[in-house]
This record gives C-alpha cells, structure tokens and sequence, in this order.
C-alpha cells in the first residue's frame, strides 16, 4: 500500500477527531473524580460519626485500635458540637450536593451521548473522499475505528459500514456536479 499525502491527511483528521472525543472523555472523568473526593471528604467533615468512621472506611484495619477509638471519640464529640451550635445542616448540604452531582453527571453523559455517529461518519467520508482515496479496504477501516475510538468490532463494523454508505453518496453527489458543470 503506497503512503499518499491524502492518506496521511485522512489519519490525521481521524486522529484529531477521536483526540477530541478521548479529550472531553479524560475531562469527564476527572470532574467525577474531584466531585466522588469533594463528597468523601463532605462526608468525614460533617456527616460521619466516629462509628461511620469505623463502619463506613474501616479505619480499625489501617491504625492500631487505641488510634482507632481516638478518631473515632473524636468525630463523635465534633458531631455533638456541630449538632449543638446548629451552624451547617449537613442532611441539606449533602442532598444539595448529591442532587448537583447527579445532575452534573447526566450532563457529562448526555453530552458524550451526543456524539453523532452519521455526523462523524459524513465527514470521515468527506474527508476520504477529499484525500483521493478510493479503494478503501472495509477490514482496514473497521480496524483502525476500532483502534482509534475504542469500540467494540460490532460497533466499529456498524461505523465502517455507515463511512462506506456516505462515501458512495459524497462520491455519487460529487460526480453528479462534475456532470452539471459539463453542461
């Protein structure tokens, strides 16, 4: 197979599409990281007592047991004091924040939810199709989707398969004007 420079055009645009899909992916994943560690620690701060402690994170298997009374004395004599001077309601701060974190997590999922498949398939096929390639091996792009976006072989076949119908329609679209421009 002869490396063109279409060819390589055509990499580079799969590889800058599926980037920006891993890049939203990988920032995704980070915000539910900083959201799970701003809810543990919520949680030790002002929802814990010092039998959740012992319960809930096991502390007695990671200090000795005199340590292990200690912390948890003392998340019980916190909690008395937060719970006399009334100053945070942690049952409403916590439902706030897990109501705010579900939603934030529908958002990241309907947002890579959104990833148009027939969009993405359209413009690889465009984009093919600019780079002069013709004969584009089903097998060859099945693997590279699979490779480059990270789906399963019955996905990236169904992706192939929509990338092989847009590209006849660019191409049939695309000899359809070279006809009109003749006339």
């Amino acid at each position: 197979m002869n490396i063109s420079p279409e060819l390589i055009q055509t990499i580079l645009y799969v590889v800058i599409i599926v980037s920006i899909v891993i890049f939203l992916v990988k920032k995704a994943v980070k915000i539910a990281v900083c959201l799970a560690a701003v809810l543990l620690i919520f949680n030790i701060g002002f929802k814990f007592t010092g039998t959740d402690m012992v319960e809930k994170l096991q502390i007695n298997e990671y200090v000795d047991q005199e340590t292990a009374q200690n912390i948890s004395d003392f998340f019980d004599d916190f909690e008395n004091k937060r719970e006399e001077f009334g100053i945070v309601d942690a049952d409403k701060v916590y439902d706030k924040m897990t109501e705010t974190i579900e939603k934030g997590y529908y958002i990241v999922v309907e947002g890579l939810g959104k990833v148009d498949i027939d969009k993405f398939a359209k413009t690889l096929a465009a984009n093919i199709y600019d780079a002069g390639l013709k004969d584009i091996d089903f097998n060859e792009l099945v693997s590279q989707i699979q490779e480059q976006l990270g789906v399963s072989i019955e996905d990236a076949k169904k992706i192939a398969e929509k990338v092989q119908t847009e590209y006849k329609n660019v191409e049939a679209t695309n000899t359809e004007n070279k006809k009109d421009n003749w006339i």
